[in-house]
């Protein structure tokens, strides 16, 4: 599977898990946990070894996508401290980002159903 799209469905489990109250003293869940269980649900969803695992989690940060504190709140920006350490929190762009992955994953399966019907209702 594509990295990138393995990177955004464990965006999406993250932002799901935060949004279903499973975070600890509303700093978030430790993104180590986070990365784990993601992989657990499926074999589709397995990241790799540890310096992947590091990866994904650097490419949301760089992106944007998540914000990682400490157990104090504190930001915390090396991918290997985020990984190991820290709680993973939404962020404004990240919100966004999978708003419109969402927006676009409708509008899509609108346009193949229109086309469809359009081929079955063909005057």
């Amino acid at each position: 599977m594509n990295k990138l799209k393995l990177y955004d469905r464990l965006l999406k489990y993250m932002y799901d898990e935060y949004n279903a109250g499973h975070n600890a003293s509303g700093h978030g869940e430790h993104v180590s946990v986070l990365v784990n269980h993601f992989e657990g649900i499926s074999e589709s969803n397995r990241i790799g070894d540890a310096h992947e695992k590091k990866a994904a989690v650097n490419y949301l940060l760089k992106n944007g996508w998540i914000s990682v504190v400490d157990i104090l709140g504190n930001p915390i920006t090396n991918s290997t401290s985020a990984y190991v350490s820290g709680r993973m929190q939404p962020t404004e762009k990240g919100w966004e980002y999978l708003q419109q992955r969402r927006i676009n994953a409708v509008t899509k399966i609108a346009s193949s159903v229109a086309e469809v019907l359009g081929r079955f209702f063909k005057v």
